[in-house]
């Protein structure tokens, strides 16, 4: 088993640049924006949000809030902020006789340094963390802990059977002092007793009161019992609550699902990517509307098996590179408000992308309003299908990083999480489908990971009859 630490630095801290000509000297530093305050942006203005909304969104807010820098740190220099390639993690011993067993939990401990090799003396550094087993095609997101001291730890539920070559773990508890011997076939970890050059005790290097201070390093963090939404094994996601997914490896199991079925698509262009997955893998002929490719609407029929598929971009805020006529940027709310909604209807949500330039506030405005028209179609409708997608992680150059930052996007997904929490719609968790996967971040997931999306949103569908 393999465990990959994929690290992204992208916190609330300033950051300051500094240029110089030959002429002026050096400059004076000048700040940058952060990504967290991005009421650089616009300043919003709009109906006053009433009590009961108001104390919601201080409520999300707060869930969601940052650890940032010490107060008296005003700007750090570059060559003080965290570098990856100086930082460094230790796997956790694992306790009892030494192995690990399916279902316990991987612990590791990451450490964070600057650029010049210094421990970082606080937190807030945005980390994301796998466990992956690229022979199993397997994977699972780590939960990561902020300790606020520039340590971290990156918590994982083992779920599935390695192949690795059991290993002894004897590192030492007092100095965590790496050391491993392969597992002896036929003997446990524990039978250890002698060494070639006889026992060694590190405990005679150290004075009873330099022992304290290894105590005291030796945390006992209890860790809470993580559980992410799911995990793959073999290539195919398997959730660990809730829907079972079962794969749709053919255009007759997925018309057959959704034979006699309305879908109604509402969101940007990863939503966007979901009727075009749809659409090309059941044969579902394109109905041309004279449209833009990318805002829509769009509109697929299978009038053989009356099935309909249609999107629609989410109306405002809109970052698109091709004109869109106004009369088509539609309000997601709006549009479920005209829904008679029944048992042939299917509605999935997915809005993100483009908020990534808003405030916050303007976000939770937004999905308070989808999910107000959610509660009335499901009460006019209870049989009608809800799916809502969560955000992901992207390939981040420069102009995204700046722009659209995984680390924004994590928190939008946490207040999409809490908003639709406790109602009766799948929540596909592309956010974990993305991290957990082998294969590269991409605003539009690859292939792979988009079929075990459309497996999942088909298996909420059409669920697995069960036997009797």
């Amino acid at each position: 088993m393999v465990l990959v630490l994929v690290l992204v630095l992208f916190w609330n801290r300033a950051l300051v640049r500094t240029t110089t000509t030959k002429e002026e000297g050096p400059r004076a530093p000048t700040q940058l924006p952060t990504p967290y305050n991005k009421t650089h942006c616009f300043k919003y203005s709009g109906e006053k949000p009433s009590s009961k909304e108001a104390e919601e969104e201080r409520v999300l807010l707060d869930s969601i809030a940052w650890p940032g820098p010490p107060a008296q740190l005003t700007a750090t220099p570059p060559e003080q902020t965290s570098d990856p390639s100086r930082s460094t993690f230790t796997v956790l011993p694992a306790g009892g006789d030494g192995e690990r067993h399916v279902g316990d939990q991987l612990e590791a401990v990451i450490h964070m340094h600057d650029f010049k090799g210094r421990h970082r003396p606080h937190g807030g550094d945005f980390l994301v963390a796998r466990l992956h087993s690229p022979k199993l095609l397997a994977g699972v997101v780590g939960q990561v802990l902020d300790h606020g001291n520039g340590s971290y730890s990156a918590v994982f539920p083992l779920l599935w059977e390695g192949s690795a070559q059991p290993l002894c773990n004897y590192t030492d508890v007092l100095t965590g002092e790496p050391w491993f011997c392969y597992k002896p076939k036929v003997l446990g970890c524990h039978s250890r007793i002698n060494h070639i050059r006889g026992p060694v005790s590190l405990k005679d290097l150290i004075t009873k009161e330099e022992e304290k201070l290894f105590r005291n390093r030796d945390l006992e963090l209890g860790p809470p019992k993580v559980m992410p939404s799911g995990y793959y094994f073999q290539g195919e996601w398997r959730t660990l609550g809730g829907v079972t997914v079962r794969p749709f490896k053919d255009s007759s199991s997925i018309t057959q699902c959704l034979q006699g079925k309305v879908v109604h698509m509402y969101g940007d262009s990863t939503v966007r990517q979901w009727y075009w997955f749809l659409r090309d893998a059941a044969g579902i002929k394109e109905f041309d509307l004279h449209s833009p490719s990318k805002t829509g609407p769009l509109l697929a029929v299978d009038t053989a098996n009356n099935i309909m598929l249609n999107y629609r971009f989410h109306g405002h805020p809109a970052i698109i590179s091709e004109v869109a006529s106004v009369r088509d940027l539609r309000y997601i709310s709006n549009e479920l408000d005209l829904l008679t909604g029944g048992s042939n209807t299917v509605v999935i949500i997915g809005v993100w992308a483009h908020f990534a330039v808003t405030p916050l506030e303007i976000y939770i405005r937004r999905l308070r309003q989808i999910r107000r028209a959610l509660v009335l179609l499901l009460d006019r409708a209870p049989e009608t299908v809800v799916v809502v997608r969560t955000g992901n992680l992207k390939r981040l150059d420069l102009r995204f990083s700046l722009l659209s930052s995984d680390w924004y996007s994590l928190q939008m997904t946490r207040l999409l999480r809490a908003m639709f929490k406790g109602m009766d719609v799948l929540l596909v968790d592309a956010w974990d489908m993305v991290l957990a996967s082998h294969l590269p971040h991409d605003l539009h997931p690859p292939p792979p990971i988009i079929k075990n999306m459309a497996d999942h949103v088909l298996s909420y569908i059409c669920p697995a009859k069960t036997k009797t």
